[in-house]
């Protein structure tokens, strides 16, 4: 299997490409107010956002910040026909999206000790957990430590 991770280029183009993904992820029609949220702040550099590519073709996305003293996970989503089809991108490119920690650290010029990451539902939140988020300091956000670099 031919994945690739990359961080997204913060793009129009770019960025509206993995904003379609998050709707048919989500098989929603339209996200209109939240396209623009997510545009502007990926663009502004408030996020940083990744994707998985399958053969080239875009199959998931991820949307990182800073909030709440941590490397936050603010959106993961898989394309919808690749969803619950055994190839785990969405688990695997969070494991990813950790593993940048380094990077990401750099990027918004802080440490993180944790990340956190707000389940949507309880399929989302099973997902997390068996990558070791847990509740610790908050009743609605799933923590993680994370390993500190030597």
């Amino acid at each position: 299997m031919n994945i690739l991770y990359d961080l997204l280029s913060p793009t129009r183009e770019n960025i509206k490409t993995l904003e379609c993904l998050r709707e048919n992820a989500y098989q929603q029609a339209s996200f209109l107010e939240e396209e623009k949220y997510y545009t502007e702040r990926i663009l502004s550099g408030e996020f940083l956002a990744y994707r998985a590519s399958y053969d080239k073709e875009p199959v998931a996305g991820i949307y990182v910040s800073n909030r709440f003293g941590s490397l936050y996970i603010d959106q993961l989503f898989v394309k919808y026909e690749f969803q619950e089809k055994g190839y785990y991108f969405g688990k695997k490119l969070l494991f990813e999206t950790l593993q940048r920690k380094k990077e990401i650290e750099e990027y918004f010029n802080e440490r993180f000790a944790v990340s956190k990451i707000y389940p949507l539902n309880q399929k989302a939140k099973q997902i997390y957990e068996s990558v070791g988020y847990e509740y610790l300091d908050s009743k609605w956000l799933l923590t993680k430590v994370l390993k500190r670099e030597e």
